[in-house]
């Protein structure tokens, strides 16, 4: 990741904005085949996949390497060993669009 790695977190946008890794970009695992046209540039440069136990992240690599990606990676564990290490996670701010009375 300290080395410029796609952090890609496979979990539903709920669960992203409840809590991620940094800089991962939220790709669902349902998705994941649909939207690996807009990650090609990633094709032969480190990626790593991850979910909340590592179980989808597996899977999620296994996808992206039978579409041609060259060095893909899963967080062993998920999100859950990540929070267990106490390694920083971010959230998403929600934007509040309600209206005002």
């Amino acid at each position: 990741m300290n080395q410029g790695a796609l952090v890609i977190d496979l979990r539903s946008k709920e669960l992203y904005d409840a809590g991620h890794i940094g800089d991962a970009r939220n790709v669902p695992a349902r998705e994941l085949e649909s939207q690996a046209d807009s990650l090609k540039k990633w094709r032969d440069k480190s990626v790593i996949t991850y979910c909340d136990t590592g179980a989808d992240g597996a899977g999620g690599a296994r996808t992206l390497m039978k579409l041609g990606f060259t060095k893909v990676f899963n967080l062993q564990g998920g999100l859950s060993a990540w929070i267990k290490e106490s390694l920083p996670v971010a959230k998403t701010v929600a934007t509040g669009k309600g209206s005002a009375k």
